[in-house]
């Protein structure tokens, strides 16, 4: 059985234990909406680079490469893009003590 003096220590210590971890879950829930958000202006801030790889045409090596990378990244930033955005609306949804 533990003492007075060493549950008023245990609680204490839940308590900064609770007030790290809500911190941990405000900046988490901040960093998912600045990485959507980010992951939200790379059409405007590579439209120039986008642009220009769509408009190759050909059978040249170097063009079939970029047209593939593209090809690829565009496949993987609509995926991490509707993630990022579906946990940021889901937080703002359910988690609102923060």
């Amino acid at each position: 059985m533990a003492t007075d003096s060493e549950v008023k220590g245990a609680l204490r210590d839940v308590e900064i234990m609770i007030r790290t971890e809500r911190q941990a879950a405000v900046n988490a829930k901040a960093r998912i909406g600045t990485g959507e958000g980010n992951l939200g202006s790379i059409p405007s801030v590579f439209a120039d680079a986008i642009a220009t790889i769509n408009a190759y045409t050909g059978s040249d090596p170097t063009v079939l490469l970029r047209q593939d990378q593209i090809a690829k990244t565009t496949a993987e930033y609509l995926a991490l893009k509707a993630d990022m955005t579906s946990a940021k609306d889901w937080l703002a949804a359910n988690i609102t003590e923060f």
